[in-house]
């Protein structure tokens, strides 16, 4: 009998959300970031998973894992099992308040940093593509210019990732799937 998956939010938080295992995670967004060099990601701090609220009447968000790295990029890593018609919306939503709390009173907008939300997905969210990774930036399409990289979306289809084709895997992160 094998046990719990990775894709169970108590093991996923175990094993990716807890301090001592920092470097772990560390590996993994670098490796779906695909960040080398000076931008790798190299002291992460897992912070509080629950977003400030505002007001009262601001609905409650509490993150799987949310992270800040040494330059301040903020992440906020989601594990979702089952299928919901909202979760698009839901990981924008989960992504802004994550990017909305960097600042206090008196902060300039200068301070802002990244703020990168990563879903990984037990089912197909974009299912009229093959690909497993996808990631979402602002961008204006009638200038086709992207907008200032500060926020960005990753959403990982674990059941198209193939682990049989071994002599397929493209990127760091496939070939941490594989493993």
């Amino acid at each position: 009998m094998e046990g719990p998956s990775l894709t169970n939010d108590i093991v996923f938080k175990l094993v990716f959300g807890v301090e001592k295992r920092e470097a772990i995670l560390r590996a993994l967004l670098n490796a779906i970031l695909n960040l080398n060099g000076p931008d790798r990601i190299t002291q992460l701090v897992i912070l509080n998973p629950t977003l400030d609220k505002a007001h009262v009447s601001v609905k409650n968000c509490v993150l799987d894992i949310k992270a800040q790295d040494a330059r301040g990029r903020r992440f906020n890593v989601e594990v979702q099992v089952n299928r919901d018609p909202n979760y698009l919306k839901r990981s924008l939503y989960y992504l802004t308040g994550l990017f909305s709390e960097q600042l206090s009173i008196g902060d300039g907008y200068e301070e802002i940093t990244k703020s990168v939300g990563i879903s990984f997905l037990d089912f197909s969210i974009f299912p009229d593509q093959e690909g497993l990774h996808s990631i979402y930036r602002l961008y204006d399409e009638e200038n086709q210019k992207r907008f200032p990289d500060v926020l960005e979306l990753h959403y990982l289809e674990l059941s198209k990732f193939k682990k049989d084709k071994a002599q397929d895997l493209q990127s760091r992160f496939e070939r941490w799937l594989h493993i």
